[in-house]
């Protein structure tokens, strides 16, 4: 009879595939959900430092919160928030913000909305898809 010899390979593999590595490990997450990479919480804290809070206008009584990294950004509109387009935009001192026909901010779109923001001319309402935001120069 080979049984004992069955039982004794068996238990070797199960010990081999127990201690093989995981092909596809996870980094182990800090307690809290606090991040482990310094370089990605110094991007976090660059982020924070460069980027604004500006407030749009989806309906008449409806204002939509959204920051934005300064610059470099370009942010897509959702449709879904924003199922009649951008009815206004209200932006912070010393900053202005540009709207675009397209998704990738260029081509047509609105002049510049300085501080404090106002309304978008209406032909262009329901055209406009992403936006950008710059700090003016001079305070302007």
């Amino acid at each position: 009879m080979h049984f004992p010899s069955l039982t004794v390979l068996i238990t070797a593999l199960a010990a081999v595939a127990a201690a093989a590595p995981n092909p596809n490990p996870k980094a182990p997450s800090a307690p809290n959900g606090a991040n482990n990479d310094p370089d990605q919480d110094m991007r976090s804290d660059a982020f924070r430092q460069h980027s604004i809070t500006v407030f749009l206008q989806s309906e008449p009584y409806l204002v939509i919160e959204s920051t934005i990294g300064i610059q470099l950004e370009c942010k897509a509109l959702n449709k879904k928030q924003f199922p009649n387009g951008v009815l206004g935009i209200q932006v912070p001192e010393g900053y202005h913000c540009r709207f675009w026909k397209s998704t990738e901010c260029n081509g047509g779109g609105t002049a510049n909305i300085r501080a404090p923001g106002e309304a978008i001319e209406p032909e262009l309402v329901k055209e406009l898809n992403s936006f950008k935001c710059y700090e003016s120069e001079g305070g302007e």
